[in-house]
């Protein structure tokens, strides 16, 4: 998935969802994952985050870890194309 054109400063009216280190905030239907990218300068970057992935999360099933890489990777999209949604 590509980053969104959230700004950290937008993110931070969200509601944040406990229990995960400030990286995952909701707005309203919306899911956003926060992390930092990049070498000597960091930036946060935000990135939508899709309901399944958020769900494989809160169940154990997934590690915030895997998350980052799938939403980074795209791999929610892949997944659909594969089922033909």
């Amino acid at each position: 998935m590509k980053p969104t054109r959230l700004q950290w400063e937008d993110v931070i009216q969200f509601e944040e969802v406990k229990g995960y280190g400030q990286h995952i905030w909701r707005d309203g239907n919306n899911l956003y994952y926060v992390t930092e990218e990049g070498g000597i300068a960091p930036q946060r970057v935000v990135y939508e985050l899709p309901n399944e992935l958020f769900t494989l999360l809160e169940s154990g099933e997934r590690t915030i870890r895997e998350l980052s890489y799938r939403v980074k990777n795209n791999y929610v999209s892949r997944i659909r194309q594969k089922s033909g949604n």
